[in-house]
């Protein structure tokens, strides 16, 4: 094989000294494996001279059947790996603040027990379209329809306050009092507003009879609102699945009972035209697990 690609190189470029420096080793050991070839065949390939060789007849015709050899070689090869390539990586579009939050955690164990799998994550506004051009699946925040797409319910949006550990003093149950002594943390893309959650409060459980205020500390995406709360910056409102791991690690708590379930929630969302190879599958099931 070296030997056909070697020929090829020289033959090509007319060159001993060109086809190697192209495959990067010297004229001699070309012109030694041109050698080696040629006594192996039992003809002459090239005829040569001090200052240059040229193709002998049956060199010429070797060199076309060797070429056409090789660029089909070279194409199965191209098409076997793009195949497997394609079954086994699979490319996830969803938002920063569930891959930071929520996925990134998860993933070392879809890794474990498929080390064959590869997960090429990639990010975008809660707001664009599903890119069906480039992502195999979705993990996306919406009503649960997207253009030539079929999307399953993951988790529904349910949104309430959290905050570090230490931001009270008192012990829970807590009232409108400690809330009014912490500072406001607004997450300007979440879809829900502190004041209605204070209204939805205010119903319920008959407490925070005033509103909010639009000062503080303004974020546009959730999961830096998020890490404000956990550094102590103050109280921000939060979807559920975003804050589950920080609350059990104790990194975060959720001071107030009452909840807001909004009209969107976090689907998985596969291309309608999608012919799902294995792999996708086994991934897609992992996450329906999760």
């Amino acid at each position: 094989m070296n030997s056909w690609v070697t020929f090829e190189a020289a033959a090509r470029l007319q060159s001993f000294k060109a086809g190697g420096e192209e495959l990067n080793i010297t004229s001699s050991a070309v012109s030694h494996q041109i050698r080696r070839l040629e006594d192996w065949l039992g003809f002459k390939l090239f005829e040569r001279s001090t200052r240059a060789i040229a193709l002998t007849g049956a060199g010429r015709r070797y060199f076309n059947g060797v070429t056409s050899l090789l660029k089909r070689l070279e194409k199965i090869t191209q098409n076997e790996t793009t195949r497997l390539q394609n079954k086994t990586v699979i490319t996830l579009q969803t938002t920063d603040s569930i891959a930071t939050r929520w996925l990134i955690p998860r993933l070392p164990e879809i890794h474990r027990s498929n080390p064959e799998l590869t997960v090429k994550i990639i990010t975008n506004e809660f707001h664009e379209p599903f890119r069906s051009q480039e992502a195999d699946i979705g993990i996306l925040t919406g009503k649960g329809k997207w253009q030539q797409a079929y999307a399953q319910l993951l988790f529904k949006e349910t949104i309430f306050p959290v905050c570090h550990p230490g931001l009270f003093q008192d012990q829970p149950p807590f009232d409108a009092s400690d809330f009014n002594n912490v500072s406001l943390i607004h997450d300007d893309n979440l879809g829900i507003t502190w004041d209605e959650w204070f209204h939805a409060a205010l119903s319920e459980i008959g407490i925070f009879p005033r509103l909010s205020s639009p000062g503080g500390l303004h974020y546009n995406h959730s999961h830096l609102s998020i890490s404000a709360a956990e550094q102590g910056s103050g109280i921000a409102l939060a979807y559920e699945p975003l804050v589950r791991d920080a609350i059990s690690d104790n990194r975060l708590m959720a001071p107030f009972e009452t909840t807001v379930v909004s009209e969107f929630g976090y689907y998985l969302v596969l291309p309608n035209n999608s012919e799902k190879t294995s792999h996708c599958e086994t991934f897609c099931n992992w996450l329906l697990a999760q």
